[in-house]
């Protein structure tokens, strides 16, 4: 519907006289004559709604008696098509029944009784005039609140687009950092497998399979409601436990501890703080190292370097002085006759409470069997590269003959390593030994 006035502006408010008697219609405009607004007149009712169709006045005031169209009738068409319009309805007392049933069907809002009280035309205009511009404003405020809500509307969409392109910015940064962690990791496993590969070179081959070694700490470390953070730093402790007996004295290294003099001992003792050492410039390694640096502490106090007891002892490093006492006992370390696995079990358990805290004893021995069938029963073969298949699992760490590490032990063989291994030899003239598990391990 067309507006009754122009909103961008301060309204000029509309006046339609409609009569069909010049005098009235002059006698209506002296009474109205100062006021600030627009007076137009109309001598029936239907040049009345042809002036309203080309310019729609703010009020309307009507005779009663009028040819053609009544003024109740008149005011009805009005109010039909401009519903915001104020209705003024003139009328004679002998018209008050017509007009009391106009104003019951809603269609007036206020009449007047011929001859008319001009202070009460004013107020009735006044009123008129005031709600007209009460109308403008609220228009105003509605313009204004729908262009407001269309910016917001353009602003959210904007925001929402730009809240979709960062997020898969982020995903993208997340998605590279999650790469370059992993390729970090990657990194530092292979420095890890590669100081391994030169402990045992230094020490000889009768070192415990790591892979069960490792195990055995995992199922521990799960057993005993370690956070998972701490089973990383364990296992790299448990393969870079003997990292400090790198520069030890071969007699050190080959003579069983208890066969030790006291001063071979002490001297022996130094190999948990220089791996502490060798670890904590390290970042990734250093809750690694600082595990190291406990695992020759025993329950009881009495072990070294700093006769740390009871809950002074980490549990992590709890864990790896039980395990790694266990396997060393098994390859002859500490007595001058190898221990089985029963009875290297019988030490751990005599041990509980002294050296070893007894809840840790108590989940060992409950992984026990299933660590001594690892142990006993994984076999290996010997296998050349053409012989290699594809899925088979190193049981060894690979190496050439001046001990450069090719592949780390458990690293499974795909048709690509195996080609490469097979060009390696044939390139070299070199025959590497591969070992690998048996199908059944």
């Amino acid at each position: 519907m067309e507006a009754a006035f122009d909103i961008e502006h301060n309204p000029v408010i509309r006046i339609l006289l409609v009569d069909d008697e010049p005098s009235v219609l002059n006698a209506l405009k002296r009474v109205l004559f100062d006021l600030d607004c627009d007076i137009r007149i109309a001598k029936n009712a239907h040049a009345a709604l042809n002036l309203l169709e080309t310019e729609p006045a703010e009020i309307v005031l009507s005779d009663m008696r009028m040819p053609g169209m009544d003024g109740a009738e008149f005011l009805t068409a009005v109010a039909t098509k401009w519903p915001e319009t104020e209705r003024i309805l003139l009328t004679g007392f002998s018209d008050m029944e017509s007009t009391i049933a106009a104003i019951n069907k809603g269609k007036i809002n206020y009449y007047l009784e011929k001859p008319w009280d001009d202070d009460r035309l004013r107020k009735i205009i006044n009123k008129g005039i005031e709600l007209a511009e009460i109308k403008h404003r609220n228009a105003l405020l509605e313009k204004q609140i729908h262009e407001q809500n269309e910016k917001l509307k353009v602003w959210n969409e904007r925001l929402e687009e730009q809240v979709s392109e960062r997020t898969v910015e982020l995903k993208l940064s997340n998605e590279r950092l999650q790469a370059s962690i992993s390729k970090l990791n990657n990194h530092y496993q292979t420095t890890i497998h590669l100081f391994s590969s030169l402990i045992e070179q230094r020490l000889g081959s009768n070192q415990t399979n790591s892979r069960t070694f490792v195990w055995a700490l995992k199922k521990l470390a799960q057993r005993l409601g370690l956070p998972e953070r701490q089973h990383k730093a364990l296992a790299y402790a448990g393969i870079l436990r003997n990292i400090g007996k790198i520069g030890l004295p071969d007699e050190l290294l080959t003579t069983p501890y208890l066969s030790l003099t006291p001063i071979q001992q002490r001297e022996f003792q130094r190999h948990t703080i220089i791996a502490e050492t060798l670890l904590s410039s390290t970042p990734p390694l250093l809750e690694s190292a600082n595990i190291l640096s406990q695992r020759e502490e025993h329950e009881d106090g009495s072990g070294h370097p700093n006769a740390l007891s009871g809950k002074n002892i980490t549990m992590p490093a709890s864990i790896l002085c039980l395990v790694s006492d266990y396997f060393t006992s098994c390859n002859g370390y500490i007595t001058e006759t190898p221990l089985t696995p029963s009875q290297a079990l019988t030490r751990v358990k005599e041990l509980s409470g002294q050296y070893y805290r007894e809840e840790v004893v108590n989940a060992f021995e409950k992984i026990w069997p299933e660590l001594s069938d690892r142990y006993q029963i994984q076999s290996e073969e010997q296998y050349s590269s053409k012989r290699l298949k594809a899925g088979m699992v190193l049981s060894r760490d690979l190496k050439t003959e001046n001990g450069t590490l090719l592949l780390a032990e458990g690293k499974s063989l795909d048709s690509a390593i195996i080609g490469r291994l097979i060009k390696l030899e044939n390139n070299f003239q070199e025959k590497l030994n591969i070992y690998v598990l048996n199908e059944n391990d």
